[in-house]
């Protein structure tokens, strides 16, 4: 009995922390995708009436640089399919199907050759009358949007015409004129008497003419003695090769090897930086090129 209150409690802990996070807005309309705006989201899809079994899609939008996507997700009461497709044309790039409805967890990585938008569809139905939960990871060169910024308030002015005596209204819509330009406009706008005049006329200035009279010198042709000789090319010390400065990382590779087997070695003359961050291994190479591992997987890295 208390080896099962110790097992329901981890599992309840477990649940508190994957879905204890705020729930996103969600979209129905896939013309009009809620945009996401940090690497976590959350949501839920609420139980239908008894006999009811349509399927609840909601449609989110973000972007990817060139390079590996890592997608992880973790299910609760939850059966149906999240699919990511490029926005446009609607290409699909990866597919996850949730059979079983208790507690799972999965994961996908996507590779991009260049910068997308892409579009985030999550469809699917609780099995119960208890709502489905869903949590969705990304990292990688997973790219958020920046929340969308919020319109004007544009004043409303009463005008009158005068032709029929009716009164409409306008919309102006006021801009702050910055600063620098209030600062400019005001110079401009001073009395033209309190500027200096110049001087429309120039005065003549005499011209100096100066000549020289001291002789040119005399020059002297003397005998060309040995060292005044030119020397021949071939007589001539050729220079000798300057040493190339060696790199000292010429002979050093990062080695990454995994929890699988597998090995990662790359020269560190191609690796401008790697850190670890919120459990990630990243690995920035030359050309823009980024790698990451999460740390579940790595058993160790060094550099040899």
């Amino acid at each position: 009995m208390a080896q099962f209150l110790i097992r329901s409690t981890l599992l309840l802990t477990v649940v508190l922390f994957l879905f204890g996070g705020a729930a996103s807005a969600q979209s129905r309309d896939q013309n009009f995708p809620t945009a996401i705006t940090s690497n976590d989201l959350v949501g839920s899809i609420k139980a239908r009436p008894l006999g009811d079994s349509r399927i609840t899609s909601y449609f989110f939008e973000f972007e990817g640089t060139q390079g590996d996507i890592f997608i992880n997700l973790v299910t609760k009461n939850f059966t149906g399919d999240i699919d990511v497709f490029i926005k446009d044309g609607l290409r699909p790039l990866t597919k996850i199907v949730v059979f079983d409805p208790s507690l799972n967890e999965t994961g996908r990585l996507i590779y991009l050759r260049k910068e997308e938008k892409l579009l985030l569809r999550i469809q699917g139905r609780t099995p119960n009358d208890e709502a489905a939960e869903y949590r969705v990871r990304f990292g990688g060169s997973f790219v958020a949007l920046k929340p969308r910024k919020e319109e004007a308030e544009p004043t409303i002015e009463a005008v009158n015409e005068p032709a029929t005596g009716n009164t409409r209204k306008k919309t102006v819509v006021q801009a702050k004129e910055p600063e620098s330009v209030k600062r400019e406009t005001a110079s401009t706008s001073r009395d033209p008497r309190s500027l200096p005049e110049k001087s429309s006329k120039v005065a003549d200035k005499p011209e100096v003419v100066v000549k020289s009279t001291i002789p040119p010198p005399t020059i002297i042709a003397k005998p060309a003695s040995d060292r005044d000789r030119e020397v021949a090319p071939s007589e001539r010390t050729k220079p000798q090769p300057t040493e190339k400065k060696l790199d000292p990382l010429a002979n050093r590779r990062l080695v990454i090897q995994l929890k699988d087997g597998s090995v990662i070695e790359r020269p560190m003359t191609e690796v401008t930086r790697f850190n670890v961050d919120k459990g990630w291994l990243t690995v920035m190479f030359k050309g823009s090129a980024v790698s990451k591992y999460s740390l579940l997987d790595v058993v160790k890295v060094t550099i040899e």
